[in-house]
């Protein structure tokens, strides 16, 4: 699995913590936390690849929490990769078009929250929004993009 999905845990964490060494600890203790937790994957329910993002992105937003933002730009450094499977690139690609079919709010919702990894109330600091008005377009954008991946065919079995 670190072969497969290590160049894309680092990308994701790299993003949210913006520190190429404290990124490359965050892949580590993830990926030894899904080893810990392997009993709790169900193939019915997620994708290998959306149950280890997951828990990659949970340790990146933790850590960015506990550590300072880094002003400087950062530079990636480059982590060893197997090729991308076919079955992994297509789930990309239905990824992308439905996130390119969500309206610009809803996407740059997730993108704050996700992609940067900000809590709530800094989304709503950004954006000079109530907290509760971030949390309600949230809510509507994960829904909307979990039925934008099921018109395409993804069956994640997470209800939205």
């Amino acid at each position: 699995m670190y072969d497969r999905y290590s160049r894309r845990a680092y990308s994701l964490t790299l993003r949210i913590v913006r520190d190429a060494a404290l990124a490359e600890d965050v892949v580590l203790e993830a990926f030894l936390s899904a080893w810990r937790s392997a009993s709790s994957f169900r193939p019915g329910l997620h994708t290998e690849h959306s149950w280890l993002l997951s828990i990659v992105h949970r340790h990146a937003v933790d850590a960015r929490r506990r550590h300072p933002r880094q002003p400087a730009p950062f530079e990636p450094r480059s982590m060893p990769v197997a090729e991308e499977s076919d079955e992994l690139s297509a789930e990309r690609d239905r990824t992308r078009r439905a996130l390119a079919g969500l309206e610009a709010g809803e996407r740059q919702m997730l993108e704050l929250a996700y992609f940067r990894g900000l809590t709530y109330s800094e989304i709503a600091a950004e954006l000079a929004i109530p907290v509760r008005t971030v949390r309600s377009r949230m809510h509507h954008a994960v829904s909307r993009l979990h039925e934008l991946l099921r018109e395409s065919g993804f069956q994640s079995g997470c209800p939205a």
